[in-house]
């Protein structure tokens, strides 16, 4: 039975993973990348209300606008195409490291900008400080994305496994 459960598991993180390759396909028309950069929430309890709903990973972007490196990761980084296709898979959370000190607590965010991946329960799964580079950045981007599904297999796994012995 635990090997059927295992099994099972990994076909829905397979398929979840094939369906974000085809969501990331079907976003990479170059007008619309360009014409429409992602948009990011402010209010962080709505974000993980709507992650929950569409069942996608959270991402928080911690900045400030003093940070010289916030502004040069957006005006670079941040307007790379596959960049902005990666985004497009997340919730994007924008967090004002001066205003959002709760949060920047939270995580114990350091130095920015910072910024973490959520599943869609609101979990932290990764987490990153420092300047990127668009290629380094969209690395980081698709493996928190794939992190964030491994963790609600996980969590179905151990749901199910918690079914079974009551």
């Amino acid at each position: 039975m635990r090997a059927a459960i295992v099994c099972f598991a990994g076909l829905l993180l397979i398929l979840w993973i094939c369906l974000c390759g085809f969501n990331l396909l079907a976003e990479t028309a170059p007008a619309a990348i360009e014409a429409e950069a992602p948009v990011w929430e402010t209010d962080f309890e709505q974000a993980l209300k709507t992650a929950l709903a569409r069942h996608r990973p959270v991402l928080l972007q911690f900045s400030a606008s003093w940070c010289q490196y916030c502004r040069m990761m957006a005006n670079t980084t941040c307007r790379d195409p596959s960049v902005q296709r990666d985004l497009g898979q997340y919730v994007r959370v924008a967090v004002d490291y001066d205003q959002q000190t709760n949060l920047v607590r939270r995580f114990a965010i350091r130095g920015i900008p910072a910024h973490v991946v959520l599943n869609e329960d609101g979990e932290e799964v990764a987490q990153r400080a420092g300047f990127s580079d668009a290629a380094r950045f969209s690395e980081w981007l698709v493996q928190g994305m794939t992190l964030a599904a491994h963790s609600m297999v996980k969590k179905e796994m151990f749901l199910e496994r918690c079914r079974q012995v009551r």
